[in-house]
C-alpha cells in the first residue's frame, strides 16, 4: 500500500525490482514511468561486507545484509538515471559507503560473542536483521534485548515479540522510551502472540532497567552466541515522560564487557 501511494504521487521514474511481489500493482499505477531493476547476485556474504555480481562484473558493499544491498543498488540505479552515467560506472562507488550510526553496529569484545546494536523497532525490521544473521549462522544461539516505545503505536507489539520468538532462544524485554507507561503492560503486549509451544522453548525475561537487561543478556550468553540490542540504536537519551536520561547503547555494553573482564581477572 505504501509503495502504491508513492507511485501515485511521483511524477518521475518509479524504480522497482522485477521480483517484487507488488510489481503488477505498481505497473498498473506507474505505466511508462516504471523502471524495472534486475536484482544483483550475491557471490560472497559476511556480517560486515558482501560481494555481488551484476552484468558479469564483481562489486563490493561494506555492509553484509541483503536489504542494504537492495537499497544501495536502487540508489545507484537512480544516480545512473539522473546523471545519464552507465550503472557500471556508479556501482564501484558503493564500496566507499559508510554505515549509519546505530544501524547494525558490531560491538568489539574479547569474549567470543557477536553483539549487534541496531535501531530496528518494527516486526519487519526485526525480521530483516535476525533472518540475515540466521542465514549466515545456522547453529548460534540468538539473544535479544528489546522493548517498545511507551504511549505510541502498540498495535505492532504482538508481531514484534513473535518475530523475536521465532529466531531467539532468549528474549529480555526492557525499557525503550517508556514515557511513563507501565512496563508490565508493554511486556504483556509484546508476548501476547507467542504460541505456547514457543514459550516453552525460549527464555522470556522482563527487566525494566535497560543496563541490567544487557547485563543479563551477557550473563546468559555463551561463546559463539549473538546478542541483539534492538530499538535504541544511536539515541542519546531515554525518555521517561517527565524526564530523560542520557544514554549510549554501545558505551553501556562496552562498560559491562570491561566489568566482566575485570571480574574474570580477579
Amino acid at each position: 500500500e505504501a509503495k502504491a501511494n508513492l507511485a501515485k504521487k511521483t511524477q518521475n521514474k518509479v524504480l522497482i525490482y522485477s521480483n517484487n511481489k507488488a510489481l503488477s500493482e505498481i505497473k498498473a499505477i506507474a505505466g511508462d514511468k516504471l523502471y524495472r531493476l534486475t536484482p544483483p547476485l550475491i557471490i560472497k556474504q559476511e556480517l560486515e561486507e558482501l560481494e555481488f555480481l551484476y552484468e558479469d562484473n564483481l562489486y563490493m558493499l561494506p555492509f553484509g545484509q541483503n536489504y542494504n544491498l537492495e537499497n544501495a543498488f536502487e540508489a545507484a540505479s537512480l544516480v545512473s538515471l539522473i546523471t545519464n552515467k552507465p550503472l557500471n560506472s556508479v556501482l564501484p562507488l558503493l564500496r566507499n559507503l559508510t554505515k549509519v550510526k546505530g544501524r547494525f553496529t558490531l560491538v568489539p569484545n574479547s569474549i567470543g560473542r557477536t553483539i549487534i546494536v541496531d535501531f530496528a523497532h518494527t516486526p519487519d525490521s526485526y525480521h530483516k536483521v535476525l533472518s540475515e544473521c540466521r542465514k549466515l549462522n545456522h547453529d548460534s544461539s540468538f539473544i535479544a534485548v528489546f522493548g517498545s516505545s511507551g504511549k505510541r503505536d502498540s498495535s505492532k507489539r504482538a508481531q514484534m515479540g513473535l518475530e523475536i520468538a521465532r529466531y531467539c532462544s532468549a528474549m529480555i524485554i526492557t525499557e525503550d522510551d517508556p514515557r511513563g507507561e507501565d512496563l508490565t503492560t508493554t511486556f504483556n503486549e509484546l508476548t501476547s502472540a507467542i504460541p505456547p509451544f514457543l514459550k516453552t522453548r525460549i527464555n522470556i525475561i522482563q527487566e525494566d532497567d535497560r543496563t541490567e537487561a544487557i547485563r543479563k543478556a551477557l550473563a546468559l550468553s555463551q561463546t559463539g552466541d549473538f546478542i541483539f540490542l534492538l530499538g535504541v540504536g544511536a539515541q542519546t537519551q531515554i525518555d521517561y515522560g517527565t524526564y530523560t536520561k542520557p544514554w549510549n547503547e554501545v558505551e553501556t555494553v562496552s562498560k559491562l564487557l570491561r566489568e566482566m573482564s575485570c571480574c574474570k581477572e580477579n
